[in-house]
């Protein structure tokens, strides 16, 4: 039996978001987030990173905020069938200061979301 590991449940997306390496914080990639949980995220990017690296996202959860960063550290990265693309897995090390409420009601407002869409599939 395949059973699921997560603690906490993972949100699929398709968003836009900005990484900059710890170690070079100029260079900033687009890159679009494809899921999202409490503890992690994963994103499409055109480049890989090596497990370890330490990177920040940046990104909008409500389109008139600041957007909040993540300092995240990656888990494993991966290349896509598709060639060129790479999607890597994060594990969430810490929230700006300042954004970690309007990232827990990002987070409660679709769990919520998913609690209903599921409520309706029954």
């Amino acid at each position: 039996m395949n059973q699921e590991r997560r603690r906490f449940v993972r949100f699929k997306l398709d968003e836009e978001v900005f990484v900059t390496e710890q170690k070079e914080p100029s260079k900033k990639l687009n890159a679009r987030v494809k899921d999202i949980s409490a503890m992690g995220l994963s994103f499409e990017s055109d480049r890989e990173f090596e497990k370890g690296d330490v990177l920040v996202v940046e990104f909008s959860v409500f389109s008139e905020d600041e957007p909040i960063q993540l300092r995240v550290e990656v888990v494993w990265s991966n290349e896509l069938k598709e060639g060129g693309k790479f999607r890597t897995g994060l594990k969430i090390l810490g929230i700006e200061e300042g954004s970690e409420n309007k990232f827990l009601l990002y987070y409660c407002n679709r769990l919520m979301e998913e609690y209903y869409r599921r409520d309706k599939e029954a």
